[in-house]
């Protein structure tokens, strides 16, 4: 009974990456925010090559001035300028793994509910709405990352 259980819930995964994979809104979207990402990436580590100074300005505030700043001098605080793309990475892998859950949970859901009851959006459908939403979240965030990571590059 539990390895059938096993056996349905990693086909529904299967199926799920298959729907996600056909659309080509969806692609383009989990395309675009893995090269946004790899702009954060190529920023911040041209950043660390090229910086003459010995000082990297992490955060500028309009009111307060300069309130983070990065010591290139001491090895080991030169990465933290890092965290930046990183958590971006983080984000983008969890919002995918995510966003086939939710169309793994709908698809379940969906053949479990009674097939006379008519509505005008399918279960399906919600799961497939609400991951492309999760994956323009994502993709928003990479591109808020890079902007920011633009405007560092341009402090420094």
């Amino acid at each position: 009974m539990k390895k059938e259980k096993i056996k349905i819930w990693r086909e529904s995964i299967r199926m799920s990456q298959i729907l996600l994979w056909k659309d080509k809104i969806t692609v383009t979207i989990i395309y675009t925010s893995v090269l946004l990402n790899l702009g954060v990436w190529l920023v911040m580590g041209w950043l660390l090559k090229y910086n003459s100074q010995g000082v990297i300005i992490g955060h500028y505030n309009v009111f307060f001035g300069i309130d983070t700043m990065v010591d290139m001098s001491n090895g080991t605080s030169q990465w933290e300028i890092l965290f930046v793309p990183l958590g971006g990475l983080i984000f983008l892998v969890l919002s995918f793994m995510m966003s086939v859950l939710l169309m793994v949970q709908f698809n379940n859901l969906s053949e479990k509910v009674d097939k006379k009851v008519d509505s005008l959006i399918s279960n399906k459908s919600i799961g497939f709405i609400s991951s492309r939403l999760l994956l323009i979240g994502a993709w928003i965030l990479q591109l808020i990352l890079l902007v920011y990571s633009l405007m560092i590059l341009r402090i420094n």
